[in-house]
């Protein structure tokens, strides 16, 4: 059998030639196609994956390729000549680099393997086999260790050739191993381990967290392992499939080829872990989660049971299947929690999941969303419906800001400079340029949930606290202008807000959080609204002042989330995970309005409105309004009441 330290994994794989000291005759060119390797113990193949050439490449395939043990121990190339020398002279195969210099080649490279004559090659392709040990570890037997160490780089397998026969190499090609666009170095080595471990009780969960190492760029996934007190597997069965290549799986080899070190773990138990022996050697029957990423921080290990301490071991795993690990000292014991949903309950909120709109005993439906659909219809009327609703515009809004007619431009003698810049007639079609009328604002924002319960503070304080800033989008399509402008549209928004969740069921001045169980509040609201914009003081007189007042139907999704799922609550009042559950996700109608004040900021620069309207921006400024949102299903105990009374600022655009 011959040797050689190749490996790539393409179909056809050139040979990228590093030195030729000459050509052989005829331009003769040798070169290795169809890599193959031995997959899951079969017969030789073609990688199905970079993936698996990678893990072929790694240090448990070197120790079980060294002892001669197991099917994975070597790789195949197909070796051709492009061309018949007339020569019939051997070929030679050496591993190593710089092969073709003669001073380095006897420290730096060996011969793995010789083929009887060159000339065969053209007519009669050769199965080259070379022995992984080689490929993997390469260099000049003084050189290379007696076992596998580890080691990552590149590799190369060299073709040397006699032709004339006079004891000199005359053709010395070099073809590099494991360098293609997917795999680009072998690599045996292990991964880097995380620092600084801190391991959480959660609900049904273990959350382990951690600092990442200085370089994680080699680290493809963690894996944990876990183990009851009684030394058997957390789970009845394996959460996910191990990453890692094992010696003792590969070629039945009793050597643990992976080191596990143990290290300190700040716990909220105090009992000191007992890691089995299996778990040690990194039986897969013992994972019980993972996190597929290099920088990751943290891992929800889930599906464990309450009430029971568990020994953990954390696995470092690069893509080539190499691995690290730590066991800890001290054992973590998940234990029941509370969320945000759960402890409405306990506190006995009627309040339910669902997206009708006024709630019950059966969420669902889709009323609420049919409600939205109309209103944005309203918006799609033809200007002559529109105008009906022009005649109920706010006399109120008029009366703040009427002068007893007097014409303060004309009364002051002064002429705004736009109206010198451009006819009167075009200031005047501005009117009927403006069609959209779009805004961006932020304000502070608590959902009413804690008024609904009557309490200050409420469960929604106590678990979340204050407000969060709630971003909101408002798009209005001007229907009408005349004395002022009249408009449909709508506006969205988002606001999150997180907390860890209680570890006692009852409230109090003293009550425990959870450390390990995170839940999260989120709300959409959504609205279909008019708006009235009296522009007649900017229009006429040039005050760029425009007072507005905006009202309409609100439809505010919201849902909750805890440790990444969908938040419920058990009907029966209990705390098992298959039980009848009121899922925490649902919708609110209700009502909102608001008043408010923009500027139109472009007057002050006669230059900047210009570049605006020649980008077909009309006006641009700031402003802001005061909010208020009914939003509890019209009074409903069934539905969530998300409204609230608050102040919003922020940026428009007229066009």
């Amino acid at each position: 059998m011959m040797k050689t330290a190749s490996v790539a994994a393409v179909i056809a794989l050139a040979l990228i030639p590093v030195t030729a000291h000459a050509e052989l005759p005829n331009g003769a060119m040798i070169t290795f196609d169809e890599l193959k390797i031995r997959e899951n113990g079969n017969g030789f193949t073609q990688p199905s994956t970079p993936d698996a050439l990678r893990h072929y490449l790694n240090f448990a395939h070197c120790v079980c390729a060294q002892a001669g043990a197991g099917m994975e121990t070597s790789v195949q190339y197909l070796v051709r000549s492009s061309a018949d020398t007339g020569t019939n002279k051997p070929v030679e195969f050496w591993v190593g680099t710089q092969c073709e210099d003669e001073t380095q080649r006897p420290m730096k490279c060996r011969q793995v393997g010789t083929l009887p004559d060159i000339d065969l090659l053209v007519t009669q392709p050769a199965r080259a086999e070379f022995d992984l040990f080689d490929v993997i570890m390469g260099g000049a037997d003084s050189a290379i260790p007696e076992t596998c160490t580890p080691t990552e780089g590149t590799r190369s397998v060299y073709t040397l050739v006699d032709a004339d026969g006079d004891g000199v190499y005359d053709y010395t090609e070099g073809q590099p191993f494991a360098t293609t666009t997917d795999v680009t170095r072998i690599d045996s080595q292990a991964p880097p381990l995380a620092t600084d471990f801190v391991g959480a009780s959660a609900e049904n969960a273990i959350r382990l967290s951690w600092d990442p190492p200085e370089t994680p760029t080699d680290i493809y996934a963690y894996q944990a392992l876990c183990a009851k007190a009684d030394g058997t597997p957390a789970r009845s069965s394996r959460s996910h499939a191990p990453r890692y290549d094992r010696v003792v799986d590969l070629c039945k080899l009793d050597t643990n080829a992976i080191t596990v070190t143990s290290t300190p773990l700040d716990s909220t138990d105090e009992t000191p872990s007992t890691i089995p022996a299996a778990m040690a050697a990194l039986d897969p029957s013992f994972i019980c989660g993972e996190v597929t990423s290099s920088t990751a921080t943290e891992l929800l290990i889930e599906g464990l049971e309450n009430d029971v301490a568990y020994s953990i071991v954390l696995v470092s795993v690069d893509q080539a299947g190499n691995a690290a690990g730590v066991s800890f000292d001290k054992t973590v014991t998940p234990r029941v929690a509370y969320d945000f949903w759960e402890d409405l309950h306990n506190r006995g909120s009627n309040v339910e999941g669902g997206f009708c709109l006024t709630g019950g005993q059966s969420p669902g439906g889709t009323a609420g969303p049919l409600a939205l659909a109309l209103g944005w219809l309203l918006v799609r009327r033809r200007r002559r419906d529109a105008r009906v609703f022009a005649r109920v515009a706010p006399i109120a809004v008029l009366a703040l800001v009427a002068f007893g007619g007097v014409r303060i431009a004309s009364a002051q003698g002064t002429t705004p400079y736009w109206e010198e810049q451009q006819e009167e007639d075009a200031r005047l079609a501005d009117e009927d340029v403006v069609k959209w009328h779009v805004g961006i604002r932020l304000g502070p924002y608590t959902p009413d949930i804690d008024k609904q319960f009557g309490m200050d503070p409420g469960p929604y304080n106590e678990m979340f606290g204050g407000y969060q800033i709630l971003p909101v989008l408002d798009i209005d399509r001007i229907v009408w202008r005349g004395f002022g402008q009249l408009g449909f549209g709508g506006s969205l928004g988002y606001m999150q807000k997180s907390a860890n969740a209680w570890a006692e069921a009852m409230p109090g001045e003293d009550r425990i959080r959870s450390t390990g169980d995170e839940n999260t509040f989120r709300l959409i609201p959504l609205a279909a609204t008019a708006v009235y914009r009296f522009t007649w003081l900017d229009d006429n007189y040039g005050i760029p002042v425009v007072p507005y007042i905006r009202g309409g139907l609100s439809y505010y999704v919201w849902w909750m989330r805890t440790n990444g799922k969908t938040s419920k609550a058990c009907w029966d009042g209990s705390d098992t995970p298959d039980c009848d559950a009121d899922k925490a996700y649902g919708a609110t109608i209700g009502v909102q309005g608001s008043i408010g004040i923009a500027v139109r900021a472009e007057r002050v620069d006669s230059a900047a409105a210009t570049s605006m309207r020649a980008g077909g921006i009309e006006h641009a400024g700031f402003y802001g309004e005061l909010s208020l949102a009914k939003v509890d299903g019209f009074g409903s105990d069934y539905k969530l009441s998300v409204g609230d009374a608050t102040w919003f600022a922020g940026v428009n655009f007229e066009f």
